[in-house]
Formats: C-alpha cells, sequence, structure tokens
C-alpha cells in the first residue's frame, strides 16, 4: 500500500504537468485567436472605410450634378424673365404710342381690379 501512495502522486504530478502543457496550448491558441480576430476587425474596419468612401464620394458627384442642374434651370428662368418683361414694356411702349387713351383705361382697369382683390 505505502507503493500505491507513492505512485499515485506521481501519476497526479505527471497529469498535473500534462494539464499545464495542455493550458499551454490552450493559452497559446487562444492567443493566435484573439490575434486572428483583430486581424478580421482591422480588414473590416478598412472595408467598411473604403465603402463609406466610395459612397460618400457618389453622393458627393449627385448632389454637384443636381446643383449644376438647378443653376442651369435657374438661369434659363431668368433668362426668359427677361425676354417676357422686354416683350410687355415694347407692347406697352407701342400701345401708348398707337392708343394712349386705351392704354390708360386698361392701366386704370388693372389697377381696380387688384385693389378690390385685397
Amino acid at each position: 500500500m505505502a507503493d500505491d501512495r507513492k505512485k499515485e502522486p506521481t501519476n497526479l504530478s505527471s497529469s498535473q504537468s500534462g494539464d499545464k502543457g495542455s493550458s499551454s496550448n490552450d493559452r497559446s491558441e487562444l492567443d493566435n485567436l484573439k490575434r486572428q480576430v483583430m486581424e478580421l476587425g482591422n480588414q473590416l474596419q478598412g472595408l467598411v472605410s473604403a465603402n463609406a468612401s466610395a459612397t460618400l464620394r457618389r453622393a458627393g458627384e449627385a448632389a454637384s450634378d443636381i446643383m449644376s442642374s438647378v443653376q442651369a434651370k435657374g438661369h434659363e428662368a431668368v433668362e426668359g424673365m427677361q425676354d417676357v418683361k422686354d416683350n410687355l414694356a415694347g407692347a406697352i411702349d407701342s400701345s401708348l404710342k398707337n392708343r394712349p387713351c386705351t392704354t390708360l383705361l386698361m392701366a386704370f382697369g388693372i389697377g381696380f381690379v387688384f385693389a378690390k382683390l385685397r
């Protein structure tokens, strides 16, 4: 029995040393997994940053295109209004020269209608 007792601690110590070996293997595997997860996180962050940058760039270009289109349409509207103003001024001038009384009566009538609308 004394021999059995001596063997048991020997077996425990050998299993403990085996546990220490597997514990260091587990720890190195855990460290390796941590490193891999960090690398994947960095890669994912890079991909997300690249996609976000590209999306922002495309959105900026689209906004710029829209602004250019709005500006062009604004210029067209201003030019159209200037044409209408010039045509109206020409029509009033010619009406004043050809029919002054009729033009004054029309102006009076338009003014009267606007006054009643208020």
